[in-house]
């Protein structure tokens, strides 16, 4: 079994059972549990005497169980009480759990324990109720007391201690399968943790310092990653997908005489930002170009120009807005600009019903655009007409 097998698949019955569950905590693959990263961690990293430890305090106790047992009560809410006795060189502490009588049977007479949790009491009468607790075992270190404990974000039938008790079997099964995958160069410019290092004190920090430095470790991955994907899907869309070029030099007295016309003049950033996407249209190669600015610097009127281009080549331009609010300040600008020079220009809504959009309209949307006026009603669009082919 490998990182990518499916909990469903998986020769493990355990997640076989569990895979629904896991499912709604967005866990479908053994590597999925790895990226399954802690809320918030407990800490139970001191690990104290038993008399030395007080009332109010949280720590970590470790001893031997010389008595448990349960202990029923005629109470609707608490039907049961387990109580065990555990002691060190130093003294004793009553640990109590409430309604879980399958403890007597997990927790041996004589057994070596840890439990972290509140210290309650005073003097020689101390206790804790409901620790965190776990059956020391000789050579393994323990994972649910004595340290910095991960909680994570838990489901009906999944807790963060069998969370942690799967991740901690997986980092050791599968340490071999992680990788590093990062050029040296840039771990050492940045100074990072190694790819499996991170993964490991992320879920079983040395230290609250070992945990920040794993989180901006697979933070950076995560940004990494996206980037890589962005630039994948940049060049499989150069060599992949081609557009008609559209024809500048032929319209450049009428673009001319377009700009001319504004109320306003373009600033140097506008016209530049003009020319870049004029010469983008120009090639055969679909536009993929990002346009950014403060509110009020003149985005629209770019998109005004670049949408003139299109009419002049033939071809219909969609503007999309988030808002109907702000499709219908959309509109109204474009609507100034446009009119004047012949272009029809008009509003398309998620509120307006698809039987008064004209066909053509939709053809020239995008799928996501048709999805959302035929199935949710979400898409928000301005259409400039001239005819029914497209370019963006």
């Amino acid at each position: 079994m490998t990182l990518q097998t499916p909990l469903k698949q998986h020769t493990n019955h355990v997640f076989k059972i569990f895979a629904d569950k896991l499912e709604k905590l967005r866990i479908n693959t053994i590597e999925d549990f790895l990226y399954h990263l802690p809320a918030r961690y407990e800490d139970y990293s001191v690990i104290s005497k038993i008399n030395q430890v007080q009332a109010g305090e949280t720590v970590t106790i470790q001893g031997q169980i010389i008595e448990i047992k349960n202990q029923y009560l005629k109470n609707a809410r608490i039907r049961t009480i387990q109580k065990a006795i555990v002691c060190d060189d130093t003294g004793t502490i009553e640990l109590i759990w409430f309604n879980q009588p399958f403890l007597i049977k997990s927790i041996n007479k004589n057994s070596k324990i840890s439990a972290s949790g509140r210290v309650e009491g005073s003097g020689k009468k101390i206790s804790m109720q409901s620790p965190e607790f776990e059956i020391l075992i000789n050579g393994q270190p323990p994972i649910h007391t004595g340290r910095l404990i991960p909680v994570y974000p838990e489901t009906k039938g999944i807790s963060s201690k069998w969370l942690r008790r799967q991740i901690h079997k997986i980092l050791k099964d599968h340490k071999n399968e992680l990788l590093e995958y990062l050029p040296t160069n840039i771990i050492d410019k940045f100074q990072f943790m190694d790819f499996s290092q991170a993964l490991k004190e992320i879920h079983f920090p040395r230290d609250l310092n070992f945990a920040q430095k794993a989180k901006e470790r697979l933070a950076f991955d995560e940004l990494f990653l996206i980037q890589l994907s962005a630039l994948k899907r940049k060049k499989e869309w150069r060599q992949n997908i081609t557009a008609q070029p559209f024809t500048i030099k032929k319209y450049q007295k009428e673009l001319n005489n377009f700009v001319d016309s504004l109320p306003f003049t373009l600033t140097n950033t506008q016209q530049k930002a003009i020319k870049e996407i004029t010469q983008d249209l120009e090639q055969n190669k679909s536009m993929n170009r990002l346009l950014q600015g403060d509110v009020g610097s003149g985005k629209t009127v770019v998109a005004a120009v670049a949408m003139y281009t299109a009419f002049l080549n033939g071809f219909q331009s969609i503007l999309l807005a988030p808002t109907e609010i702000l499709a219908q300040q959309h509109y109204d600008t474009i609507s100034k600009l446009l009119s004047p020079f012949g272009i029809k220009v008009d509003l398309v809504t998620g509120s307006k019903k698809q039987s008064v959009i004209p066909a053509e309209w939709l053809q020239a949307m995008s799928p996501p655009a048709r999805q959302g006026q035929s199935e949710v009603k979400r898409s928000r669009g301005i259409s400039c007409h001239k005819s029914t082919n497209s370019k963006f």
